[in-house]
């Protein structure tokens, strides 16, 4: 989900907040999800907001509430949020993150598919399109998301990480590698990527590489259950 700070979109600073003070705004982006559920609710609440703004207020308002475990508050505020401004991505994007994390991944992919509507180079929501539909097994879909992300941004390291771990599903090993590969150049500190690796790896029979990129991954992410699992099967079949 995006930080509270960055729902705010460049409109406020060129439209009127109505009688919400600066100050209401900038505790309402920004800060400990309570101070900000207090800021947002004085904003909310005030008769002369307009809409747009409103719809701003209340989804950093429901990204608080999510941030607090609060999923039914969160998810009235950003239904809320969604229907007062239909042209705000940002909306849809947090909403989209908070049916994810329930689990409801239909409602996720719908509303990931309304954020790509209003912009489609949105590269967050394409490549968490692309991870929920790869959650359903929808391979090929979750393939197509990941190519597009990666059109528009061919560094985005978890986009390639995602797209070599369900080539990895798929069975392509080769293609998982080749994405792993470039996954990690980008960023070396991701435990799930040299897993992946692993994974990729070990199905080629390349136990050596295998162990190596498993012995990484706990060293980035120590007590990682896969990466102890795998582990201990590569070096099973090394030792045989």
């Amino acid at each position: 989900m995006l930080p509270l700070k960055a729902l705010v979109p460049a409109f406020l600073a060129l439209h009127p907040h109505g009688p919400a003070s600066p100050l209401d705004w900038k505790a309402c982006r920004q800060g400990a999800p309570d101070r900000v559920i207090i800021a947002c609710t004085s904003i909310v609440d005030l008769s002369g907001v307009n809409d747009a703004a409103r719809a701003v207020a209340l989804i950093a308002r429901g990204s608080a509430y999510a941030a607090k475990k609060q999923p039914a508050r969160a998810l009235e505020d950003l239904r809320q949020a969604t229907l007062l401004d239909p042209r705000n991505p940002d909306g849809f994007y947090a909403l989209a993150g908070l049916y994810g994390r329930q689990g409801d991944l239909e409602q996720a992919i719908l509303a990931y598919d309304s954020v790509i509507r209003l912009n489609p180079k949105h590269v967050l929501a394409l490549t968490s399109r692309g991870y929920a539909r790869a959650s359903r097994r929808e391979f090929d879909l979750a393939i197509a998301d990941y190519d597009r992300a990666l059109k528009f941004n061919p560094r985005h390291a978890e986009a390639l990480r995602l797209r070599g771990a369900v080539h990895g599903l798929m069975g392509d090993d080769a293609g998982a590698i080749a994405d792993l590969d470039q996954a990690i150049g980008l960023d070396g500190s991701n435990a799930l990527a040299f897993l992946n690796r692993a994974g990729a790896y070990r199905k080629r029979g390349d136990f050596e590489r295998a162990l190596a990129d498993y012995d990484r991954a706990l060293q980035l992410k120590p007590g990682l259950p896969q990466a102890i699992a795998g582990r201990k099967l590569a070096l099973e079949r090394l030792r045989n």
